[in-house]
């Protein structure tokens, strides 16, 4: 199924999928969304699911000379289509430096989206930054390590609804 929106396509998971290694080796849809013929049907809602999916990866390369470098980064190791699927969701990798009472600073925050942002008429693209099968988003930290720091924090978050949500608090 197409979906297209000003002539961009919005939806096409299954040829998505076709592309991919995953319909080459006869990996249907259904053996991962609905495993042994379930009657649950598994998402971006499912946090097992997810991270069965992804490869995520942190490493801390130097702190030295005042500064923080390191390296989170997420691979889309087990999804056999774009990843997040489409317009809806986003993932949003974190590194922050925190002080000892895990309080984070929020002025060393380094953020990336992986996802596709398109405007709320969907007729512009903003970016899309999904991952293609077996491919890999970097966040690469370099930053002033603050004073009052004691450790250096790098985390995950997927917004299942990201969209929608901007969607109803504009209107």
């Amino acid at each position: 199924m197409l979906l297209y929106a000003n002539d961009v396509i919005f939806v096409d998971i299954y040829n998505e999928w076709k592309r991919s290694i995953y319909a080459k080796k006869g990996i249907s849809c259904e053996v991962c969304h609905n495993p042994q013929r379930s009657m649950v049907f598994k998402s971006i809602y499912n946090k097992n699911f997810v991270l069965k999916a992804v490869t995520i990866r942190f490493k801390i390369i130097h702190i030295n000379s005042g500064n923080v470098h390191a390296i989170l980064s997420l691979k889309n190791s087990g999804v056999g289509h774009d990843f997040p699927t489409y317009t809806t969701p986003k993932v949003i990798l974190d590194i922050g430096q925190e002080n000892f009472e895990k309080e984070i600073y929020q002025k060393t925050v380094e953020s990336y989206i992986i996802g596709w942002s398109v405007s709320l008429n969907l007729k512009k693209q903003y970016f899309d930054t999904r991952l293609k099968p077996f491919q890999t988003a970097k966040l690469i930290y370099d930053r002033p390590l603050v004073k009052e720091a004691k450790y250096l924090k790098a985390w995950v978050v997927v917004e299942p609804e990201s969209h929608y949500v901007r969607f109803l608090r504009h209107f």
